[in-house]
């Protein structure tokens, strides 16, 4: 099940660690200084619209963001390709 409370901690630790400079963060995404501090201190969650633009621009794992866990790979599936 997703969790909104850990996604947003998720992409609040992301956001903390970009190399990018925030000024152009904040112009590509075309968010306020206030926003970007609201979403790194998650008490605001960006719209699917934002989110989308925040994935491609920093390059996030989205299973990662969103919580999704790691699909077991079926081994007897695998040996017989």
């Amino acid at each position: 099940m997703i969790d909104k409370d850990r996604i947003k901690k998720r992409l609040s630790n992301a956001l903390k660690d970009i190399d990018i400079d925030k000024n152009d963060i904040l112009k590509k995404l075309k968010i306020s200084k206030h926003t970007y501090e609201q979403y790194i201190s998650g008490k605001k969650f960006p719209s699917f619209m934002t989110f989308a633009k925040m994935y491609e621009l920093l390059d996030l794992n989205l299973n990662d963001i969103l919580c999704v866990p790691k699909k077991k790979t079926d081994k007897k599936s695998n040996d017989t390709k």
